[in-house]
């Protein structure tokens, strides 16, 4: 899928390149885009900056594809909060795959390093 949409990093640095061939007198600094550059990290949104709008999983993909970012890290809570209201995780992939960010990883707290074995294999379980 290939979006016109701009990045928010390239936007910074054409407005940051136009500024600078502006204040250096060039005239034709707002038709030298920069190019981007390959890198082997992607840019994510961790979903807990925007966790007390409580919004659910995804809106919070389309935020993250709205504000640019390649890539997002959600909770296993919200995960878990979407599914077990009938959510389809295929949906969420597809729909990340729509949106052109990829889900980077899930962030989660499980119980595992505890002393009871209930627990600890409850915990396990989630992790999986």
């Amino acid at each position: 899928m290939e979006s016109s949409n701009i990045s928010r990093r390239n936007l910074i640095k054409s407005t940051l390149a136009t500024g600078a061939g502006l204040a250096l007198g060039l005239e034709t600094a707002s038709a030298q885009a920069p190019t981007t550059a390959k890198h082997n990290f992607s840019y994510c949104l961790n979903t807990s900056t925007i966790m007390k709008q409580n919004i659910g999983l995804m809106a919070e993909l389309d935020v993250a594809a709205k504000a640019g970012y390649s890539g997002i890290e959600i909770w296993v809570r919200t995960l878990e909060t979407y599914a077990n209201n009938g959510g389809n995780l295929k949906d969420v992939r597809q729909k990340a795959k729509d949106l052109g960010i990829t889900i980077e990883d899930a962030i989660g707290f499980a119980s595992w390093i505890v002393d009871d074995p209930n627990l600890r294999a409850k915990a396990l379980e989630q992790t999986k």
